[in-house]
């Protein structure tokens, strides 16, 4: 059997992340919307860089935004019975960001409640639920003082198994 799509996977997990609230997702770097996600909340499209919280009123820290993205991954350790089962990890990290604590926590819950009980739908792949690696726990947050104000910013090392 062969290894599952790829791309179906990683636009399906990026199609899923659409749903997540008031915040800006990219997918694979910054300036390329989610599959799906021409338009925001506002009305307006998804911007080309991370906007500012409220520029009107000197609030100048970044808005809530998170970054997908995917990587190629590899077969699992499990042993196939006969050949006849493929599986693949698949790692998908996300970088979240934002301009204050309270909003990166925030966003960190928004973003993985909605993989909470969704598994991707491909026809002749079997998922598990996207997860943290076994044993892993999110460590501290991280200071981008790159740029001011500072970011902060926290990667979540998601992956998924499929299984053909």
């Amino acid at each position: 059997m062969t290894a599952p799509s790829r791309r179906a996977i990683a636009n399906s997990v990026a199609t899923r992340l659409v749903s997540v609230a008031k915040a800006t997702g990219y997918y694979g770097q910054i300036g390329r919307p989610l599959p799906g996600q021409a338009l925001v909340s506002d009305g307006g499209t998804v911007p080309d860089d991370p906007q500012p919280k409220d520029p009107l009123n000197g609030d100048m820290r970044v808005k809530p935004y998170f970054i997908l993205y995917p990587g190629a991954g590899s077969p699992s350790d499990e042993l196939a019975v006969a050949d006849t089962i493929t599986d693949l990890v698949m790692p998908l990290p996300i970088t979240a960001a934002a301009g204050d604590i309270e909003d990166l926590l925030a966003l960190c819950d928004r973003i993985l409640g909605v993989f909470d009980t969704w598994r991707p739908a491909i026809d002749g792949v079997a998922f598990d639920r996207v997860r943290f690696p076994l044993g892993y726990v999110p460590g501290q947050y991280l200071t981008d003082d790159q740029f001011k104000p500072a970011r902060l910013y926290i990667r979540l090392p998601l992956q998924l198994t499929a299984t053909t």
